[in-house]
């Protein structure tokens, strides 16, 4: 996801919080068009990972818009094991960011490997490979395309189950155009 910088909040020394629900930690991780925050729940009592689309990144409004319209459809269609859980999404209301919430997992794949590593390619193919291939067909069946995977993008539990962390948009249906 990148590298961990300091609070977002120019000046401020108390944590952003969102829609009064969750506090986002002063560590965060910055994608292509968001950044990532590792947060707490102050409904559920759960850490969950608060993912915000900002204008910082994208300043073209329209093209945030639509790429939150976008996220928000998939997420909502895909429930799977090997893929990170959608629980929340909506604007904040102080700043008027898109923002979503997912389950938090601790690890990317690259971390997990190099604290445990696969002791052949068959160990890796049935711990990893095949499990991340299912969720990306449940995601398909769906007709959502996962834009981005790769090895930072595969997130593993303490308990080895890896989920994919969703780059996902709606796929292109075909048009007729016949009379």
């Amino acid at each position: 996801m990148g590298r961990s910088v300091r609070n977002p909040l120019p000046g401020s020394s108390t944590p952003r919080i969102i829609d009064n629900r969750y506090i986002l930690d002063d560590d965060w991780r910055q994608g292509g068009m968001a950044r990532v925050f590792r947060a707490f729940d102050r409904q559920t009592h759960e850490t969950v990972a608060v993912k915000v689309l900002t204008l910082q990144l994208t300043p073209d409004e329209r093209v945030l818009n639509l790429a939150f319209d976008r996220e928000w459809r998939s997420l909502a269609r895909l429930s799977h094991l090997n893929i990170v859980k959608f629980l929340d999404g909506g604007r904040d209301p102080q700043v008027g960011e898109p923002y979503f919430v997912l389950e938090w997992v601790e690890r990317d794949l690259p971390k997990a490997l190099a604290e445990a590593p696969c002791a052949n390619w068959k160990e890796f193919v049935e711990l990893y490979a095949l499990p991340i291939l299912e969720g990306l067909a449940h995601a398909h069946e769906h007709q959502v395309l996962h834009r981005d995977i790769k090895p930072s993008n595969i997130l593993v539990t303490p308990g080895r189950v890896p989920k994919s962390l969703t780059s996902a948009s709606p796929s292109l249906q075909p048009t007729s155009n016949q009379g």
